[in-house]
C-alpha cells in the first residue's frame, strides 16, 4: 500500500481561510492609513498657505503698488462647501495677483475672509479676537484657528 503525503481539504480551508482574513485586514488597515495620510496632507497645506500669505504680508510684498495703489495686504478667502482657497494681494483699488488652492480632500464648511495687513499691521479676521477655519471630510470636521494676534493653529479634528 502507498501513502501518497500532501495536504487534506480540511487544511487546505483553514489555510485560504485565514489567509483571506488577512489579507482583508491589511487592506482595511491600508485604506485607513491612506485616509489618514490625506488628511495630514491637507491639514499641512491649510496651514501652509495660512502661513504664506502671513509671511508674505509681513514682508510688505508691493505686487500692487503701481497699478492699483498702496498695498493692503494677503486676503485669503474660502468658500462654503468648496475645496478650494483662494489667496489675493489686495490693494488700494482693486487687487494683484490672485492663487488659487485645491485640497483634495477637505471642503470649506462655510466662507471666510481673513486679511493678513503688511508690516506686522495685525490680521483682520472680521471677528473679535480669532477666527475658526471649519473644513470637513466625510463627516469629520477639522479646525483652524487664525487670532488676531497673528497666532495659526491647527485644533485637529473637533466633535461637534
Amino acid at each position: 500500500m502507498k501513502k501518497y503525503a500532501g495536504y487534506t481539504l480540511i487544511e487546505l480551508l483553514i489555510t485560504v481561510t485565514i489567509t483571506t482574513i488577512l489579507i482583508t485586514i491589511g487592506v482595511t488597515a491600508y485604506g485607513r492609513a491612506a485616509e489618514i495620510q490625506a488628511i495630514k496632507s491637507d491639514s499641512e497645506a491649510i496651514l501652509g498657505l495660512l502661513t504664506s500669505a502671513q509671511k508674505a504680508a509681513t514682508s510688505g510684498k508691493a505686487d500692487c503698488v503701481t497699478l492699483y495703489g498702496r498695498y493692503l495686504g494677503e486676503t485669503l478667502t474660502t468658500s462654503s462647501n468648496s475645496p478650494t482657497i483662494t489667496i489675493t494681494s489686495t490693494c488700494e483699488s482693486g487687487s494683484g495677483a490672485v492663487e488659487t488652492y485645491t485640497l483634495s480632500r477637505f471642503n470649506s464648511v462655510s466662507s471666510s475672509s481673513i486679511l493678513f495687513r503688511p508690516l506686522n499691521q495685525g490680521i483682520d479676521t472680521g471677528a473679535s479676537s480669532s477666527l475658526n477655519l471649519d473644513f470637513t471630510i466625510n463627516s469629520d470636521t477639522y479646525r483652524f484657528m487664525v487670532e488676531q494676534s497673528g497666532t495659526i493653529k491647527s485644533l485637529g479634528k473637533i466633535t461637534p
